[in-house]
């Protein structure tokens, strides 16, 4: 007796390659990252802080893998086409330049694939959203920096002087009780960086979950990305108040710690949203 093999399992689905594509694709798209984080800090050192990728990124890869992978048990999964692997091929080809910019454009591109050449609600068209998420997030944060990057951290810097109690010109902040001495924020320090990981953590968030995007759910989204900015500019403050202690607030532990409670703002406001959606959806 011999059992009769479904097509996914003749063939592996799509949404498998698909996904293994724009796993490589985000990697490759980060590898400066990646391969400086090993050379400053050893490979040990590297590993723990991620390879100098932030979490929301390790997330939205994980999100893809999870979602490939889950659809090898799927009876009524589409093997890939011709036309599909064509697209893997590009993207992958696309990845091997040694420039980040191209891997942008691979994952856009097969992102956008997935979406037009698949159903709602199936693995490919879930991972294609997750994919243009994450290089959207990015190639927007980089646009909106380098076209209005001054009135953005212009805006930082007089919500931070509010917050402060101090004076402010343009993207130059007093600091509080210290003479006359002040800071500048740059673009490396504006709250557009973090507001990107947000999202990024609510698109793969509701993904993964199957959750239909409705308003209610878009909210959420958004207030995510007001608590990352409000955790930002409550560490420029403490910077302007505390100027003995820049480095460390800036750069050093207080400033991960800083990190870390962004992170954790967002996720927990995306968590009770996708809560709230699920009970609303059911």
């Amino acid at each position: 007796m011999t059992a009769a093999l479904s097509p996914a399992g003749a063939r592996a689905p799509r949404a498998v390659w698909l996904t293994l594509a724009g796993i490589v694709a985000a990697v490759n798209m980060n590898a400066a990252y990646i391969i400086g984080s090993v050379q400053l800090q050893g490979l040990a050192i590297a590993a723990t802080n991620l390879f100098g990728l932030n979490a929301a990124m390790l997330f939205a890869l994980y999100g893809l893998w999870e979602i490939g992978q889950k659809d090898t048990a799927n009876a009524q999964a589409v093997p890939g086409s011709r036309s599909d692997m064509v697209v893997i091929a590009a993207t992958l080809g696309l990845s091997l330049i040694p420039w980040n910019a191209a891997s942008l454009v691979a994952l856009l591109g097969i992102g956008l694939w997935c979406i037009v050449t698949s159903a709602a609600e199936t693995a490919e068209r879930r991972a294609g959203l997750i994919m243009l998420t994450m290089g959207g997030s990015i190639l927007v944060a980089r646009l909106l920096l380098n076209s209005v990057g001054d009135s953005v951290v212009n805006l930082d810097a007089q919500f931070v002087g509010w917050l402060a109690g101090v004076a402010v010109e343009d993207n130059v902040v007093d600091f509080r009780n210290f003479g006359e001495r002040s800071f500048i924020i740059g673009l490396g320090c504006s709250s557009v960086h973090n507001m990107s990981q947000a999202v990024l953590l609510w698109a793969t968030t509701t993904q993964l979950l199957r959750l239909k995007i409705d308003a209610p759910l878009v909210l959420f989204a958004l207030m995510a990305m007001a608590g990352m900015f409000l955790v930002n500019a409550a560490r420029l403050t403490a910077i302007a108040w505390y100027p003995q202690h820049f480095d460390t607030i800036h750069q050093g532990w207080i400033a991960e710690l800083f990190g870390l409670i962004s992170l954790i703002v967002a996720a927990l406001i995306i968590a009770a949203g996708a809560l709230h959606a699920h009970r609303r959806q059911a």
